[in-house]
């Protein structure tokens, strides 16, 4: 992403005033943000603007796909929309260890280990039976979370869920 791309503080995208910058990949950039009306804060996937328009179909689809998949521990798309010629999709904001970090020696014992390995294991079993197949789970992009009351819990577990967070 060229510096003269780039959002900062301030800056808005839709309905969303960017907070700051939590990333960027090849394809797009992401960043933290608060909606103007509706007291949430959200990831906004911004593409970049030198990607071309198979780029720009690959990130929509991506938006369309976490919105048809309708799952408590899959991250909710709230809207999408164009920022100049640049598409760009919100979505519900995760925020926790990754599983790296709950991973390091000691941190977890071995039943919240076999939760969250059943967790993992039902949410890409969830995708999967819709045809999704998801390529990038890696550790570093799984977060474990508290659910905020007003979001489903997993019942299970009673706190906590695994959203599948795409962190690129």
């Amino acid at each position: 992403m060229d510096v003269d791309e780039r959002l900062f503080a301030g800056d808005r995208v839709g309905n969303y005033t960017i907070e700051v910058e939590r990333g960027s990949s090849p394809l797009a950039a992401e960043y933290r943000g608060v909606h103007a009306v509706l007291p949430r804060r959200a990831v906004i996937k911004l593409l970049h603007a030198a990607n071309d328009q198979s780029a720009a179909v690959l990130m929509l689809r991506e938006a369309c796909i976490l919105d048809a998949l309708q799952h408590p521990g899959i991250v909710r798309v709230y809207e999408s929309g164009m920022h100049g010629k640049q598409p760009w999709f919100a979505t519900e904001l995760v925020d926790g260890p990754t599983l790296r970090t709950l991973m390091s020696p000691g941190a977890l014992d071995r039943t919240d280990a076999i939760a969250i390995l059943r967790d993992i294991a039902e949410i890409i079993e969830h995708a999967f039976r819709r045809g999704v197949i998801h390529c990038g789970i890696t550790a570093e992009r799984r977060q474990r979370c508290e659910f905020d009351t007003d979001v489903e819990r997993d019942q299970r577990d009673g706190l906590y869920g695994v959203g599948i967070v795409d962190r690129d």
